[in-house]
């Protein structure tokens, strides 16, 4: 199947609805705020902060334009940089596309984010990218929106993801743990996505 990037042009706010499709709403069953997860590949496969999975081996996944959760399964966890693979069943479900080319971001440059709630898209530039402890970040001026936290970080031309949004450092400033440390924290699933093209 093809990427939820492929089928409308990121100019139109269609293409905003259109890349949310591959955005759902998980809340841990332990409780805790809800917050946002993305599909990254058509069988089930989805990214999240590990903040949001503490505690618990399942969340309630909730998808777009449907009531009903379902559980999705935490299929590995890095606390360490606050990344999370979960997993849904089925199989037929809209991927967004991740940048896995070297992107030579520069400050300034256009991003979008993406989570659930009442503010589903905000928009900024780039900040600045930032190694913590040795992990590589990026940092957004996109207003912070608490449910966002887990949802992608998207390039405003290309609208592959980015970084997987994780905090906020301060006021008006998103903090995304860049999708360059996911070959590290998820070597099996990422070598599976290369090998299917969907990357």
């Amino acid at each position: 199947p093809c990427s939820a990037l492929e089928e409308a042009p990121l100019t139109t706010a269609g293409r905003y609805r259109h890349l949310l499709q591959s955005v759902a709403e998980i809340q841990n069953p332990h409780g805790g705020e809800k917050g946002s997860a993305f599909f990254i590949t058509a069988n089930g496969y989805l990214l999240t902060a590990a903040s949001l999975v503490k505690g618990t081996d399942y969340v309630l996944l909730t998808l777009p334009g449907e009531k009903q959760p379902r559980r999705a399964q935490v299929a590995s966890r890095n606390t360490a940089r606050n990344a999370a693979l979960l997993k849904a069943e089925g199989n037929a479900y809209r991927p967004l596309a991740l940048e896995k080319q070297n992107p030579h971001l520069f400050k300034g440059e256009k991003v979008v984010s993406l989570g659930v709630g009442n503010t589903p898209v905000t928009q900024g530039v780039l900040s600045g990218i930032a190694r913590i402890n040795g992990t590589r970040y990026l940092l957004a001026d996109t207003a912070f929106v608490t449910q966002h936290i887990g949802g992608p970080l998207v390039a405003g031309e290309s609208g592959r993801v980015l970084g997987v949004n994780t905090s906020t450092l301060e006021p008006g400033l998103t903090q995304a743990v860049s999708v360059f440390e996911l070959e590290k924290l998820f070597p099996q699933i990422i070598k599976e996505i290369s090998t299917t093209g969907q990357i």
